[in-house]
């Protein structure tokens, strides 16, 4: 079946049908059929192979319970294939099923090793579902014998993956495949296949601790993997029962973890969230099916939507990197939109989806497009963000702000993150002793509370979001400070000859001497002790007319001291604030105030995966792929360098990270510095400045597109609500004053 015929059959025969994906549990199950061995364990062929027959035992159909819908929809999903409403995803499907006909596609060809990392045993097996379904649901031949041939070269591999997370793709895809191929594969396959699940589930199982940190990437794979392997075997194996119940309660611990982030968040940033939330879904729904798992009235589910859109780049050809993530969408969000979709009130997953599929090259789409065609419904209006919609959204479980101009490819957009390593009730649950520290993951995040990042007219300028090692605040768009002595990292260059040249390695890496966030340097974020006093908090998100303002305290991020080589230091760190003013003409201001008890430099880094910083006096420049050039001011002077470091110790050609660091060497006592983003065809000039122990008050001159505005920005700088009503006249933290206008206060 090919594009052309399907879209023919589409407009001559629309049956206009919509599958929700709340199908009848009960419609293909019954009783299960166990056997038992005089050991009392249940053996791993559900049937001895027929000697005359190449069908299946009728009662294997029976008993199967299909992972995402019973034998009775069958028919009813063939149909929608015909559906008009869903010919763009039917006809990529075919087209991404047809480059895969040909029988030289099938991996581990004559001779060919099996893979070696994680991501290659992905690789491996990442089509086999959207073959597998196209064959169900069309009856091709030619699909059909290739998928099997597939599942067979992977099942007669005689080892899978050394790692528990190479092993688990492995399993996911072949049990997948399984499911929907059972009754089509000949006895010896179905019972070859059935066995490999078993022995690897097994594996997989003892391999596991019920501490598992909900909010690791593996972990969901792996579990998902269990919980698949489970469902399939569940009727004629008893001891599936334990995948089952590992499973079940990881993912009910997740969902409940979910619920407390009522702002539709995911710790790890939007990136890693597709891929890991791909999994998730998946089990989330196979629970839905088989268990009655109550998704319905989940706040995070309801609240993901808005909160998917908020984290996309003008444009919609990305995401805004926070955490370990990039600044593409590692799976979906196509199919993930449907699945957020069918359990919230509004449509905003499905108009982001919609726009999505106007730019999308298909990489980030592709094996999820059997997902995408069971979980959409045509038939759902989108629901775009409206004029009265704010420009600013506070994910105020997760700590990060974001700011849209709008969402076209030209628009720009901000976001600033100011938080505790997870999310603030996941985190309240750690400080508390509810939780442990390494129970939430913190290997996978961040020490870069008060980072920022900038996306003028969909350009990535500024950038937060990096796979790196170790976790370093230096590559963080925040604050270091500059010790006189180096300090102890944990380890030293010597540790790690084997990666890394240690001549190079201090400048490479960055000098041991910048004093971090808790926990940096560690090869994890942590050790979890070091973590459990690290507080951060966005005090204010707000949008007012056509100015934004963004307020975070993360001082208490900081150690009180470090360790150096020569014993305890002082760091002197009493607070840190960052306050964001987003002025009409889209040039950002950043005011930073800092107060100390010693004389250590502090250090304010602006950093890039796009593009190299040059300077110039007192300002940073920086060109992005389409010609356009962008500014930093230091508008109250300090000292600009620029350089570059490796993201990963343990990949010394590359990626770099290219970096701008603005220095002042300040005595103790309470400084703030001013830095303003802009346009290189705009300009910023500070016409008067004063700070006092209370707060800042500037005036600021913006220059653009041949006009000029003056505005007059006070920020009261104390935390204490007295303070800051009797600096600004009232109790709040910001004010802004265009020349010509009234006074608008935060």
């Amino acid at each position: 079946m090919n594009a052309q015929l399907i879209l023919i059959a589409a407009l001559s025969f629309s049956c206009g049908t919509s599958f929700l994906n709340k199908t009848d549990a009960t419609a293909d199950t019954s009783d299960p059929i166990t056997e038992t061995d005089p050991d009392g364990t249940s053996p791993a062929n559900d049937t001895s192979v027929p000697p005359d027959s190449a069908e299946p035992d009728e009662p294997i159909t029976a008993n199967h319970p299909r992972l995402f819908f019973s034998m009775s929809d069958v028919p009813r999903l063939q149909a929608q294939i015909y559906d008009f409403e869903r010919a763009e995803v039917v006809t990529t499907w075919d087209r991404y099923v047809s480059e895969r006909r040909d029988s030289a596609s099938i991996p581990l060809g004559e001779g060919v090793p099996p893979p070696i990392d994680d991501d290659d045993w992905a690789a491996l097996v990442a089509p086999l579902p959207s073959l597998a379904l196209f064959a169900l649901f069309t009856d091709d031949e030619e699909v059909l014998a290739n998928s099997l041939e597939w599942i067979q070269r992977v099942v007669s591999l005689p080892e899978w993956a050394d790692s528990e997370l190479g092993s688990a793709y492995a399993l996911q895809g072949i049990t997948i495949a399984y499911d929907l191929l059972h009754d089509k594969m000949d006895p010896t396959l179905r019972v070859q296949t059935r066995a490999r699940i078993i022995d690897q589930a097994v594996q997989l199982s003892a391999a596991l601790t019920e501490d598992d940190p909900w909010a690791v990437y593996h972990s969901h794979v792996v579990y998902s993997a269990l919980l698949m392997a489970g469902v399939v075997t569940e009727h004629d194996y008893d001891t599936s029962t334990v995948w089952l119940g590992q499973a079940r309660r990881f993912f009910n611990r997740t969902l409940d973890q979910m619920n407390r982030l009522t702002d539709g968040s995911w710790p790890e940033g939007p990136s890693v969230a597709s891929r890991t939330l791909t999994h998730t879904f998946q089990a989330l729904s196979i629970l839905d099916r088989h268990y009655g798992l109550d998704l319905e009235d989940s706040p995070w589910l309801e609240a993901r939507g808005n909160a998917m859109l908020r984290l996309t780049k003008p444009g919609f050809d990305g995401v805004i990197a926070i955490g370990d993530g990039t600044a593409t969408w590692l799976h979906g969000p196509e199919h993930q939109s449907c699945f957020v979709d069918s359990f919230s009130s509004d449509r905003k997953a499905t108009w982001l989806r919609q726009q999505r599929l106007l730019v999308e090259t298909g990489t980030s789409r592709n094996h999820e497009l059997w997902l995408e065609f069971l979980w959409c419904d045509p038939s759902w209006m989108p629901a775009p963000p409206t004029a009265a919609a704010s420009p600013v959204h506070h994910f105020e479980e997760w700590g990060v702000a974001t700011w849209h101009s709008g969402f076209s490819p030209t628009d720009s957009a901000f976001a600033f993150k100011a938080s505790p390593p997870v999310s603030e009730s996941i985190w309240t649950s750690v400080t508390d002793g509810e939780t442990t520290a390494d129970a939430v993951g913190t290997a996978n995040l961040h020490p870069d509370a008060g980072s920022i990042a900038w996306y003028p007219s969909g350009q990535s300028v500024l950038t937060m979001g990096r796979t790196t090692l170790p976790k370093r605040t230096a590559l963080s768009n925040t604050y270091t400070f500059q010790a006189d002595q180096s300090v102890d990292p944990g380890w030293s260059p010597d540790d790690i000859s084997e990666w890394w040249s240690p001549s190079s390695f201090p400048y490479q890496v960055g000098l041991a001497t910048n004093v971090g966030q808790r926990g940096e340097w560690k090869f994890d974020f942590g050790p979890p002790e070091e973590l459990t006093d690290t507080t951060a908090s966005i005090l204010l998100a707000a949008n007012n007319g056509d100015v934004t303002v963004m307020v975070g305290d993360f001082g208490a991020a900081y150690p009180s001291e470090f360790d150096t080589l020569e014993g305890w230091q002082d760091l002197g760190l009493e607070r840190l604030t960052r306050t964001i003013v987003i002025l009409p003409e889209e040039v950002i201001l950043v005011f930073d105030h800092v107060q100390q008890t010693t004389n250590l430099v502090h250090n304010a880094h602006f950093t890039s995966k796009t593009a190299g910083f040059s300077v110039s006096g007192s300002s940073g420049f920086i060109y992005t792929p389409d010609g356009q050039g962008w500014a930093i001011d230091a508008l109250t002077g300090g000292s600009l360098i620029t350089d570059q470091l490796i993201q990963r110790i343990d990949q010394p050609a590359g990626p770099w990270v290219h970096r701008l660091t603005v220095s002042n060497s300040l005595s103790a006592g309470e400084h703030n510095s001013l830095y303003a983003l802009r346009s290189s065809t705009q300009s910023i000039s500070l016409s008067s400045w004063s700070s006092s122990e209370a707060g800042i008050e500037a005036q600021i001159v913006a220059y653009s597109e041949g006009m000029s505005e003056t505005y007059t920005v006070r920020i009261a700088t104390e935390s204490a609500e007295a303070d800051r009503l009797s600096f600004l006249g009232f109790s709040g933290f910001v004010s802004v004053t265009p020349s010509l206008g009234t006074e608008i206060r935060f």
